[in-house]
C-alpha cells in the first residue's frame, strides 16, 4: 500500500473587518432634537398644569374658609392653563358638609359658579344649596347671649321652626319663606303659658338665623329662590346670573328681624369674589 498524505486544510477566509457605523445624518439629528424639545415642553406644561390647578384650588379653598374647615373645591376637566389664557374659569364647585365655623354649627353648602372672569371676578351664573341641620341651628342659638334660655328646637314640614325655652314653659314658632328673592322669617306665635313673651328674645333669634342665611349680601348674585324644612333641618336654594363685583351691595352691621337682609356674615362671604380673582 502506498502512503497517501492527508489532504491540506481548506483555505481560511480572508479577514473582513466590520463595516464602520454610519454617523447620524442631519435629518436624524434634527428629529432627535425636536423630539427631545417636545418631550421637555410636554413635561413642563404638565408640571405647570398640576401646579396651577393645585394653586388655584388652594387659593379658592382659603377664600371660602369662613363656611367651614372641610371645604372641597373642584375645577372643570379643561386644562387650567388654557382656561387662564382665555381669561375665564369654566366653573368652580364648592362643597362643605355641615361644618362648624366657630359660632355656627351644622351649616353646609354645595355651590357651582360658572364662567368666572379672572380679571374682575364677574360670573355668568351661580347656583347654591345651603343646608342647616336642626341640631346645628340649636347649637348655634345656644351659643348666643340668650342661648341659656333655649332648651330645644324643631324644624317642621310646614315651613316653621318651633323653639322651646326653659323646659317648654315658653315657645316661639317662626315661619320661614321666600318672597321677592329674599328669605324671610315671621313670628307666628310666642307665648309663655299662653301669655306673650319678651319680643327681644325672639328678635335676637331671628337676627341670628338671618346672619347665617342672608341672601341679600351673598356674592356672585346669589338670591333665595326656594326654602324647605323637614325634621332634619332647613334647605335653601339660591341662584344668581350675570353678576359683577360692582353689583355687590355694601355690608350692613344692622340685621333686620323680619327679613334676611345684608349682614357681615353668611353662608358665603361677600368678600370671596375679590379673593377668587386674586387666585389667577
Amino acid at each position: 500500500m502506498v502512503y497517501q498524505p492527508p489532504p491540506p486544510p481548506p483555505p481560511q477566509p480572508e479577514y473582513q473587518p466590520s463595516p464602520p457605523r454610519k454617523s447620524l445624518n442631519r435629518r436624524g439629528i434634527i428629529i432627535l432634537v425636536v423630539s427631545l424639545v417636545l418631550s421637555l415642553i410636554v413635561v413642563g406644561v404638565a408640571g405647570g398644569e398640576v401646579y396651577m390647578r393645585h394653586k388655584i384650588k388652594e387659593c379658592i379653598t382659603s377664600s371660602f374658609s369662613q363656611i367651614g374647615s372641610n371645604v372641597d373645591v373642584g375645577l372643570s376637566a379643561k386644562p387650567v392653563l388654557l382656561q387662564l389664557l382665555t381669561g375665564k374659569l369654566d366653573y368652580v364647585t364648592i362643597e362643605s358638609k355641615e361644618s362648624s365655623t366657630g359660632t355656627v354649627n351644622g351649616l353646609g353648602i354645595d355651590a357651582k359658579i360658572n364662567g368666572i372672569k379672572t380679571d374682575n371676578g364677574a360670573t355668568d351664573s351661580a347656583k347654591a344649596v345651603v343646608t342647616w341641620s336642626a341640631e346645628g341651628m340649636l347649637q348655634t342659638l345656644q351659643q348666643q347671649s340668650f342661648g341659656q334660655l333655649i332648651s330645644s328646637l324643631e324644624t317642621n314640614n310646614d315651613g316653621t321652626i318651633k323653639i322651646s325655652f326653659v323646659g317648654d314653659i315658653a315657645t316661639a314658632t317662626v315661619r320661614v319663606f321666600v318672597e321677592n328673592d329674599t328669605l324671610k322669617l315671621q313670628t307666628v306665635d310666642a307665648s309663655f303659658f299662653g301669655m306673650g313673651i319678651d319680643n327681644s328674645v325672639v328678635d335676637n333669634i331671628l337676627s341670628t338665623i338671618n346672619e347665617n342665611l342672608s341672601s341679600g349680601n351673598m356674592p356672585f348674585g346669589l338670591k333665595a329662590k326656594a326654602v324647605a324644612l323637614d325634621s332634619k333641618g332647613l334647605t335653601l336654594g339660591l341662584e344668581g346670573k350675570n353678576w359683577t363685583p360692582s353689583d355687590q351691595p355694601p355690608a350692613s352691621t344692622t340685621p333686620t328681624t323680619t327679613t334676611a337682609g345684608p349682614t357681615n356674615s353668611g353662608a358665603l362671604s361677600p368678600d370671596a369674589p375679590r379673593k377668587v380673582t386674586s387666585c389667577g
